[in-house]
């Protein structure tokens, strides 16, 4: 996530535009799950955002997605699932403590798989870690390193595992 202040916005837009910039490609509910704004105040910075010209939307309520590029917006990295549109791409979480990747992930539910993490009460090793991070007052950071289209996410997955693991990152492989 980008540390960037856009002046003339309130804070509650740039954590917004923040949070878009990052994911790429996102929905009113996903924000949600990682902004502390309350729904109808999101609604309403997205559209300020939309209207200034820092956000792009696409679709009609409820099948609406904000990205930061308009050419996030393209069905080529869109993929269609039944009511909804979602990004479909490759992510990180990293550790806040050092900034290493610690696993490595694919998702068709856009950020909202990020949500699914911070929340998640699974056993897991990756569940486990980020519980104990929790209780230390901290969160993993998420980012997205790759978008593409739904077909190739597999293949795309695969490659950049074994990329984090040759260059010597110790990855969590269980979710």
């Amino acid at each position: 996530m980008t540390d960037k202040v856009v002046a003339g916005l309130t804070p509650a837009q740039n954590a917004l535009l923040r949070v878009i910039d990052a994911a790429g490609v996102t929905t009113p509910a996903t924000l949600r799950g990682l902004v502390s704004i309350k729904p109808v105040m999101i609604h309403r910075h997205l559209k300020k955002l939309c209207q200034l010209g820092f956000l792009f939307k696409r679709g009609r309520p409820p099948k609406v997605v904000y990205a930061s590029k308009k050419e996030l917006l393209t069905k080529h990295y869109l993929h269609e699932s039944p009511g909804v549109e979602s990004p479909c791409f490759i992510y990180v979480i990293k550790d806040p403590a050092n900034n290493r990747v610690v696993f490595v992930g694919k998702t068709t539910a856009g950020t909202g798989r990020w949500a699914q993490h911070l929340h998640y009460r699974s056993r897991t090793k990756l569940g486990d870690w980020i519980a104990g991070l929790r209780l230390k007052n901290l969160k993993p950071t998420f980012e997205v390193i790759h978008y593409c289209p739904a077909h190739l996410l597999d293949e795309r997955e695969s490659i950049f595992v074994d990329y984090h693991l040759r260059v010597g990152f110790e990855l969590f492989d269980d979710c």
